[in-house]
């Protein structure tokens, strides 16, 4: 779950809420209730970790880099 979150680069829990959202309930639904309580830990301790490092400024949001190209190609047009 860690390494999910990492690819994506995720930083702000309120800006990306609803893919964390996801995330875990795909874990709760695809592993055995035994698990739960492990899952749901290991999502709070993500969760907690990443509300309490410092927010990146608006303008340092990481952008994939597909997304920052056409946003400059629309300019240029």
């Amino acid at each position: 779950m860690q390494e999910m979150i990492e690819a994506r680069e995720i930083r702000d829990v309120r800006a990306n809420w609803d893919y964390l959202h996801e995330l875990i309930s795909c874990y709760l639904k695809l592993n055995p209730k035994n698990t739960h309580k492990f899952i749901i830990s290991a999502f709070a301790d993500i969760i907690v970790c990443l509300l309490s490092s410092p927010s990146p400024e608006p303008d340092t949001h990481w952008k994939p880099e597909g997304l920052q190209q056409r946003k400059v190609s629309r300019l240029l047009v």
